[in-house]
Parts: C-alpha cells; sequence; structure tokens
C-alpha cells in the first residue's frame, strides 16, 4: 500500500515536472488518499476539494496511470494551464491524425474494390468479343460493354455520368453484371 502511494506522489511530481509547473506554497497542497479502495489525488481549493481518481495502477505498481481529461484538469487546476492547452492540441492532433488516417484507408479500401470490378468486367468485355459474341449482344450491353473498356479507371459513379443518355447506378451495375456472367458462360 506505501509502494502504491508513492507511486501516486511521484506521478504528480513528474506532472509537475514536465509541466515546467512553479506553484506557490499557500496555494497548491497535494494530498494523496485512498478513497472506497481507489486512490485519489485531490488539491484544495476554495469551494473544496478538486480529486481525480486514479485506480488503473500497473501490475509493478510503479505508474499511476490517468485519462487525459484528468491530467488536463489536473494541470488546469495546479495553474500549468499552458502544459494543459499543449496536451489538449496533442489530443486534438492525434484525433485529426487518425480521422485523417481512416478516411484514407477507407478510399484506399474503395479504390482498390473498384479497380478489382472494372478488371473482372474488362476480362468477361474481351471474352466475348474474342468469342466473337459482344457483336449480337443488345445495343444497352454492346453499349454499356464499350464505355467500360474506354473508362477502365471510372467508378460505377462516374461511368452513369458518362453513360450517354440516363441510366440508374443499380440499372448500370445490373448491365455490368450481366456482361460479367455472359463472359463466364462464353469462357466454358
Amino acid at each position: 500500500m506505501m509502494k502504491r502511494l508513492f507511486s501516486i506522489i511521484l506521478a504528480v511530481a513528474l506532472l509537475f515536472c514536465s509541466a515546467a509547473v512553479v506553484a506557490e506554497e499557500d496555494k497548491a497542497e497535494i494530498k494523496c488518499d485512498i478513497v472506497d479502495g481507489s486512490y485519489v489525488i485531490r488539491i484544495p481549493d476554495e469551494n473544496g476539494d478538486l480529486g481525480w481518481v486514479a485506480d488503473d495502477m500497473a501490475q509493478d505498481d510503479s505508474v499511476v496511470k490517468l485519462d487525459s481529461a484528468a491530467i488536463e484538469e489536473f494541470l488546469s487546476a495546479c495553474g500549468a494551464t499552458g502544459a494543459a492547452m499543449d496536451l489538449m492540441l496533442k489530443k486534438v492532433e492525434r484525433e485529426l491524425r487518425n480521422d485523417v488516417n481512416r478516411r484514407v484507408n477507407c478510399e484506399t479500401a474503395n479504390l482498390t474494390k473498384t479497380v478489382g470490378a472494372a478488371a473482372k468486367q474488362i476480362a468477361a468485355i474481351e471474352r466475348l468479343e474474342a468469342a466473337g459474341l459482344l457483336e449480337k449482344l443488345p445495343a444497352p450491353l454492346q453499349i454499356t460493354a464499350q464505355l467500360r473498356i474506354n473508362n477502365p479507371e471510372m467508378s460505377l459513379n462516374e461511368l452513369c455520368a458518362a453513360y450517354p443518355g440516363t441510366i440508374s447506378k443499380p440499372g448500370l451495375n445490373n448491365r455490368l453484371r450481366r456482361l460479367v456472367q455472359l463472359g463466364e458462360e462464353a469462357a466454358k
């Protein structure tokens, strides 16, 4: 128990040192208590105690883990508003970086899926052409096949926009699926 209490005091001291906080003796006081089995760091203020719970101890009891909101609140209450702002900025930067990474990963997955579908469709159209069946297809399927061959990099939405006349996304998708199905039958 004494080792855990020492760990909390050490963590608080490290927070002060890392934030370069210099507090006047009469304005800052730190107490470490055990409340209902949880370790609490308290700093008295005019309205009463400010407390931060820290009961997520490492297995070796040498590290006290506080969530970032508690650390920000602790630093602000200690007068280390600059350090608290730095911590908040780092958290915002990390969240922004994670958001950008998530979006890039989604975009990459979508592009991979688009390229894979286009390659499968083009291969089926080429099989139909090699078998001499492409010219025998109905005009809407021939137009769809020609549009896909001429624009292998386009997504389904872009193909709909480039289609002569109007066609819905499901309608064009059905035509492309039909071409793939006919291409697979031609390969047999």
